[in-house]
């Protein structure tokens, strides 16, 4: 019920309750309270369970997802060493492969740079014995001719 007053219209008097009508709606207040809190209680005690329950299920996934990605880290781990043991035994075959055979290239080159150098000194050597032999004829034929 609203009120409103206009200039010409009087102030209603206040209206009187007697003390039976206060106590009784004090009463049915102090139900609509109680109820009002009751519910209220039962409503925050039924969102806390789903809070805890919610709460407990996401630690529970969590722990799980966790515990799930420690297990597959540790794997692809063990995987990854694994793998690179396996290449760097593969690499060390390869390696020791490649210098042997550097090494035997080496040697190989070696000898026939040597067998060449041989080859090339005895000539050398022969060349020199003969141009010797040469000057020395000549020299003696010069020799003879200059004695004449």
């Amino acid at each position: 019920m609203s009120w409103s007053i206009s200039p010409k219209e009087e102030i209603p008097q206040k209206t009187r309750f007697s003390g039976q009508e206060i106590d009784s709606n004090l009463d049915r207040l102090q139900d609509y309270s109680d109820s009002n809190l009751n519910r209220l209680q039962a409503s925050s005690d039924s969102n806390l369970d789903r809070l805890q329950a919610s709460s407990d299920s996401n630690v529970d996934r969590l722990k799980t997802s966790s515990d799930s990605n420690l297990y597959r880290l540790q794997d692809n781990s063990d995987s990854n060493v694994d793998r690179l043991q396996a290449s760097s035994k593969r690499n060390l075959v390869r390696l020791q492969t490649s210098s042997d055979s550097n090494l035997d290239r080496l040697q190989a080159n070696s000898d026939s740079n040597l067998d060449r150098l041989q080859a090339s000194s005895d000539i050398n050597v022969v060349g020199l014995q003969a141009n010797f032999v040469i000057n020395v004829d000549r020299l003696q034929a010069s020799s003879d001719i200059n004695v004449d």
